[in-house]
């Protein structure tokens, strides 16, 4: 074995030591999922949300950003049990609250969407979705 594949085995070796997926970094797939989301291409922003909900399950923010991808897309439902599984973990997190009122909206239940934009008026009244935008 030469010094130059020795040293790359160990770098390697090194890497997957620190890295407790085994390479498969959360980090990685949240920044290639932004990128594909930036750039349209919402079905991989999804599928590599979905990958780094399976490595942090517990990161309200990243089915935020996957919620966001099914909007775009006009897939309402899989919208909605994004923001609901963002709510279980952070009940209060407003963009959420907001996304989720929006959603029931979009679906004909405008009752339950009155319920958050009012929920959403008690944690912040002044959130942009609340104030009127002449």
């Amino acid at each position: 074995m030469s010094a130059v594949t020795l040293t790359v085995a160990l770098c390697v070796g090194y890497a997957l030591a620190q890295d407790p997926n085994g390479g498969d970094s959360d980090g990685k797939h949240r920044s290639a999922a932004d990128v594909a989301f930036t750039e349209g291409r919402l079905d991989e922003a999804v599928q590599l949300y979905s990958k780094v909900i399976r490595l942090e399950p517990q990161n309200e923010r990243i089915y935020y950003k996957r919620y966001l991808a099914h909007q775009r897309q006009r897939k309402f439902q899989k919208a909605l049990v994004d923001l609901y599984s963002a709510l279980a973990i952070k009940p209060e997190y407003k963009p959420c609250v907001a996304g989720r009122a929006k959603v029931l909206r979009q679906l004909g239940r405008c009752q339950d969407a009155l319920l958050d934009l009012d929920r959403l008026a008690h944690l912040d009244q002044n959130h942009r979705d609340l104030v009127d935008r002449e």
